[in-house]
């Protein structure tokens, strides 16, 4: 690598004197802090209160002289806003990632949400990004910076900054004087964060809400005839999810206009449904001309809720298109509980009383803060983010494999088991395929980083994968030699065992692959074209560990017996047949430390190596700042061929 451009130098400089800045490669996921709405603002000192803008929230991502926009459910927008990628792509830093809010402003300063809508639907306003956090800067992440020093530092990026880029602006401390003044200039409301805290990635009570008046979003379910001259509809059934189900909240029938109504009414037609997605009973039937999926979600001002939970004299103001309709909950204002952070627990609440949610790579993650690896303070929320992490090398190794998982449902301080039939706790995002032989039901598999993020969801610490693919079970495409270490073995003879399979196998022509288990031993794998039966690869890798216990009986066993293990290694093959797995490359293990298992480059195997180095906090850094050592592993399509299988006597009972 060529040495560092002039900026990036003076920026990694910068940043590094900023308490909690670490080296780290560019996160590809980033996921946003989210507010708790409260009654009030708090007050006293530490708090910084800034105006709630009212438009799209979206996290820019500058890499390689370009700029890409996320919506805070992870859609990519950057079509949609490429004035505003232009210009973050002009700012002198060669990789960052940026929070803000992309909105129009007219001309007394007040955002306006249907002039947002319709500059995307017709263009001609200026949009402005106003922008209040920096996450990340030329390969150093920023999250556990206070913000206070993450603020100072964007200042800093953005001086010179082109016109759209605009640094939001914050006023310290009188918080109810800062909110009387935005109620009074018809703002929406106020958002204060604690000025010494960490960017969390989640919904935190360092970061607090507080809204002149009631408005929320809306999930659409329905809608009502038309009455007196309007065409379209009347009135839209609203609803919000209560768990899994959804339930009716009220209707809106006010704040269209003939455009809105044309251009809602083309969208709804769109998703006609027989019945009703609410669950419970809708009042009025009678006067409700259509049901829809449950998929657009409407931003609706009203006065207040009724004793039913049912919005009162809503007015709508708009669609929200970065919202899923799946994580539309009913917002409830909290009492003011903000003097001092809540002791971290495995669960915490949200406002509503469901559980906390937090959206990882398109999933929704219940209780991301839920401590699934304590001792190492690992939230399940830093495991989604770190297969995230991880996806671009483990999904070409893992992706339509059947597999095996260990599933700890409360982290590993609770109870864990093992799955490979489907269930309800997986989200959609896991797939599923009936599998008639083994197990006789829905195998698992996933295919993108979703899938990843929905087995973390699902509790999912150690992801197992089958040797084959799910499209043809029957035909396996790696092998496995899996090196377990008795007591007293030392890391060179393990390392040695690992080389002279290595070397057995390059002479039948077979190339091979090593990484570590995440516990004592070593896999030895082998790519195969998918030629050869379980039986076929079932015999050959027997065959050749029988041999090498024959040779050098001081040193291996094949039998499984652990009395027989004392200082030997147990070569183990059984991973070869149909049904069985192996813990998947740069899966982590249910084990103290949060280990991961790690493919190595076959140099790597040597005195200085350290397994338990490996783990879900510094593999991200490693993948990073290495190559792939497993890169030519999907490329390779050796056969095992009548001659490699006929090269090793069958080993003796």
């Amino acid at each position: 690598m060529g040495a560092a451009s002039p900026k990036r130098s003076r920026w990694a400089e910068a940043a590094a004197g900023l308490p909690g800045a670490r080296p780290a490669p560019l996160p590809a996921s980033p996921s946003p802090e989210l507010c708790f709405l409260v009654e009030a603002p708090p007050g006293g000192q530490g708090w910084v209160h800034e105006i709630k803008y009212d438009g799209y929230r979206l996290l820019a991502i500058i890499e390689g002289g370009r700029a890409r926009l996320r919506t805070r459910g992870g859609e990519d927008w950057t079509g949609r806003f490429p004035e505003l990628a232009a210009a973050l792509a002009s700012l002198p830093a060669g990789s960052a990632i940026l929070d803000g809010e992309a909105a129009v402003a007219d001309a007394s300063g007040r955002t306006d949400f249907s002039a947002l809508q319709r500059h995307l639907q017709e263009g001609g306003a200026a949009v402005a990004y106003f922008l209040f956090d920096l996450l990340y800067l030329d390969g150093l992440d920023l999250t556990a910076c206070p913000l206070s020093g993450r603020r100072q530092l964007l200042a800093r990026l953005l001086a010179g900054a082109p016109a759209p880029l605009v640094l939001a602006g914050q006023i310290e401390g009188r918080g109810a004087e800062v909110l009387a003044e935005a109620c009074r200039l018809g703002l929406e409301g106020v958002i204060s964060k604690r000025a010494d805290s960490p960017y969390r990635g989640r919904r935190s009570r360092d970061w607090l809400k507080t809204k002149c008046g009631l408005r929320q979003e809306f999930v659409i379910g329905g809608l009502t005839r038309p009455k007196g001259g309007r065409s379209g509809f009347g009135a839209l059934l609203l609803g919000v999810y209560d768990g899994k189900e959804l339930r009716y909240a009220g209707r809106v029938g006010t704040g269209f206009d003939a455009r809105r109504l044309a251009d809602l009414s083309r969208r709804l037609a769109r998703l006609v449904r027989p019945q009703s997605p609410f669950a419970g009973k809708v009042p009025g039937l009678r006067d409700i001309a259509a049901w829809v999926e449950p998929e657009l979600v409407a931003e609706v001002a009203f006065a207040g809720w009724t004793r039913d939970g049912l919005a009162r004299q809503a007015s709508f103001v708009s669609l929200r298109e970065d919202k899923p309709a799946g994580e539309v909950r009913r917002e409830a204002e909290q009492p003011q509980e903000v003097g001092r952070m809540p002791k971290r627990t495995n669960r915490r609440p949200d406002p509503a009383g469901a559980e906390a949610e937090s959206v990882i790579s398109g999933v929704a993650l219940t209780s991301p803060e839920r401590l699934v690896y304590p001792e190492a303070h690992l939230t399940k929320a830093d495991l989604a983010n770190y297969l995230a992490a991880v996806a671009g090398r483990m999904l070409p190794l893992l992706a339509r494999r059947p597999l095996t998982l260990v599933r700890c449902p409360e982290g590993m301080s609770g109870e864990c088991f093992y799955q490979r039939h489907a269930a309800p706790a997986f989200p959609r995002a896991v797939r599923r395929k009936y599998l008639a032989e083994v197990i006789e039901g829905e195998a698992l598999y996933v295919t993108d980083t979703a899938g990843l993020a929905g087995l973390a969801q699902a509790g999912v610490l150690e992801i197992h994968h089958w040797g084959c693919r799910i499209d043809r079970p029957e035909r396996p495409d790696i092998m496995v030699f899996d090196l377990d270490p008795g007591p007293g073995v030392e890391l060179a003879e393990l390392i040695a065992a690992a080389l002279e399979i290595r070397e057995r196998l390059e002479g039948v022509h077979l190339a091979s692959f090593v990484k570590t288990t995440g516990g004592k031993g070593l896999h030895v794998e082998v790519p195969l074209a998918r030629r050869s039966t379980w039986q076929e690869v079932g015999d050959f890798t027997a065959a050749l560990a029988g041999e090498m216990a024959k040779d050098h009986p001081e040193r291996y066993v094949i039998n499984m017996r652990k009395a027989l293990r004392q200082g030997r290694i147990f070569i183990d093959t059984l991973r070869n047949r149909h049904g069985a797995s192996a813990v998947a490359a740069y899966s982590p293990r249910a084990k103290p430390g949060a280990p991961v298992a790690t493919p190595l480059a076959w140099e790597e195997l040597s005195p200085k190596l350290d397994p338990a180095a490996f783990t879900v906090a510094t593999l991200p850094r490693r993948l990073a700042t290495s190559r792939d050592p497993w890169a030519d592993f999907g490329t390779l399509r050796q056969a095992l061929t009548a001659k490699a299988i006929s090269a090793f006597s069958r080993p003796r009972a």
